[in-house]
Order: structure tokens, then C-alpha cells, then sequence
């Protein structure tokens, strides 16, 4: 069981929720290093458990604290951060001071770094360490960027270890920038191609995929993998006969898969087709905005 600290309380919670899509997700490694240099931006050697509740909201979709991490290994990575009291399974005893990493995800510098490593609801006890460019717990002198030091006035720090770096907002993230939507009515236009979809494919690939039309119908963007969160190049282009029809090619070191999409008229929210990867045909479907992949089955594997 665990209680968080809210308006200066030890209030009662079950679970540590996880959120899913919004702006979090948007930044990535590009975006993050943008913000660690910003002017609106504080670097800090420790932040304690009280220091971490009075942090600004930085982002509207959550009131968990947001951080961001350069690595020690120079990379960026984003989390959400909770402090909390943990008590033991039995109940019995003094609840422990810890640190909830809600979400993080460790990106390579540059707009299309991989991810790599994610986790969501790591409880730092004291004296834990954690190696955020791999995701693990690691005992000290292995690489660890952050520590849940020990309690102290203020209830324990959570401090950044080596030449890692902890940094947080000053004030609240301004709200990005509406995107234009796709136009209106029923009649598909190139620009509504644009975007991003949550592309499941053949039940066994999944990922976000970002395009952007040019006033020529060519299509280019990115697809980031959900399964090892690599981002691989898109290039293809809408057909000016069909004009809810776009082919275009996610190319991998080793292969790659060759996409011919149907947007849906309809809203204009869904992309549907089939593609080949080799000579093999298969179908898929890419839905705007972020999704929940579904439960992959255990025979998925990531393109080469």
C-alpha cells in the first residue's frame, strides 16, 4: 500500500496510475534537450521529497512531478516522479520514504534518437540506484544516474549520481501549439495524410508513425517501433488519381515494408491497407493520435 505526499499530506492511494499518451509522449530526445537548455529550466544536484511536491505542474495532464535526466552517457531521458510512503505487505511496521518513477523513457540526443529503455512504477527505496539508459536497478559503481538518498529532515532526495544531471521547469510547460486537423467534409485532401497514427500491423508491429505531406504529395516522416522503440525513416507519396490513397516504405537496416493506405473519409482518423515485407503480403491499420497497442502475442517479433 502507498501514500503519497499531497498539499503538504501523507494521503492514502492502491496504485500508481500510468498515463498514456499527451504531451509526455511527444518529447522526445530533440524536444528534451531543447527543454534541459532552456532558460526556463533549473539544474540540481538533489531534489528532496518535499522539494519534488512543490515542483510546478509542469505538465497539464498529470500532477506528478516532471523531470528530465542527461544521462551520464550524454543521452536524455523524461520522467514522471511521485514521492510516497510504502508500507510493508503484512502492514505492520513504520512505512518507508520512497520514490515512484510513474513513467520513464531514455532517449539517443536528436529527433529521431531511439528509445532506449522505458519503465513505468519503479519504487526507489534508499539507497537504490538507477542506470536510466538501460532501465535497471544497478548497485552502486555501475553506472546509476539517479539515488534515493537517505531520509533525512525532508523526507530523502532523490539525487543525481556522476555527470548526470536532474532538471526541472520553473513554470509550467506552455500548452504546444494546435496542430491543424484534417479538413472538413468528405473529400480527402493530400495535407489530411499528415499526422500522427498509432499503426498496428499484421498484429505483430506496433508504434507511432508521424508523416508529413509537401505540396508535391510526397510523404515523409518517422516510425518509432514500440517494440525497441528504434526510429526508422518513412518516404512515399499520395496519389493524385485516388486521393485516399498513399503508398509509402518504413525502411529498416535489413528489410523493409512497403504500405498501400486507404484514409478512411469518414472523420478522417484512420489509415487501412494492406503492405508487403518482402514478398509477403500482410494488413494493417494506423489510428491518429496516441493509442494503447494491444497485447502482442508472444511470436511478435521487430523487423530487421
Amino acid at each position: 500500500m502507498i501514500e503519497r505526499i499531497q498539499q503538504a499530506a501523507w494521503c492514502l492511494i492502491l496504485t500508481v496510475p500510468s498515463a498514456f499518451g499527451g504531451e509526455f509522449d511527444r518529447l522526445e530526445g530533440d524536444a528534451l534537450a531543447r527543454i534541459a537548455k532552456s532558460n526556463d529550466s533549473q539544474s540540481h544536484a538533489a531534489l528532496s521529497v518535499q522539494e519534488l511536491d512543490s515542483l510546478p505542474i509542469g505538465l497539464a495532464e498529470t500532477r506528478a512531478a516532471f523531470a528530465v535526466v542527461r544521462t551520464g552517457q550524454g543521452n536524455y531521458a523524461r520522467l514522471l516522479v511521485s514521492p510516497a510512503l510504502r508500507k510493508s505487505m503484512g502492514g505492520d511496521g513504520q512505512a518507508l520514504p520512497v520514490v515512484v518513477l510513474e513513467r520513464f523513457d531514455t532517449f539517443e540526443p536528436g529527433a529521431s534518437g531511439s528509445r532506449l529503455a522505458k519503465g513505468a512504477n519503479v519504487v526507489l527505496f534508499e539507497g537504490f540506484q538507477i542506470d536510466l539508459d538501460s532501465g535497471l536497478i544497478v548497485p552502486p559503481g555501475q553506472g546509476g544516474d539517479l539515488e534515493f538518498v537517505k531520509a533525512g529532515k525532508g523526507g530523502g532526495s532523490l539525487k543525481a549520481l556522476g555527470s548526470s544531471v536532474l532538471i526541472t521547469l520553473t513554470k509550467p510547460m506552455p500548452n504546444a501549439p494546435a496542430q491543424p486537423g484534417p479538413s472538413p467534409g468528405k473529400s480527402v485532401l493530400p495535407g489530411d495524410f499528415s499526422g500522427r497514427f498509432t499503426l498496428f500491423a499484421d498484429g505483430r508491429w506496433s508504434g507511432m508513425l508521424e508523416l508529413q505531406v509537401s505540396d508535391d504529395r510526397q510523404l515523409s516522416g518517422r516510425f518509432r517501433s514500440e517494440a525497441n522503440g528504434t526510429s526508422y525513416p518513412v518516404k512515399g507519396q499520395v496519389s493524385a488519381e485516388t486521393p485516399q490513397k498513399a503508398a509509402f516504405t518504413i525502411k529498416f537496416p535489413r528489410s523493409e515494408q512497403q504500405y498501400d493506405a486507404f484514409l478512411f473519409s469518414a472523420g478522417k482518423t484512420t489509415l487501412a491497407g494492406s503492405f508487403l515485407m518482402g514478398d509477403r503480403p500482410f494488413g494493417f491499420y494506423a489510428i491518429r493520435g496516441e493509442v494503447r497497442p494491444p497485447q502482442a502475442p508472444e511470436s511478435a517479433v521487430s523487423p530487421k
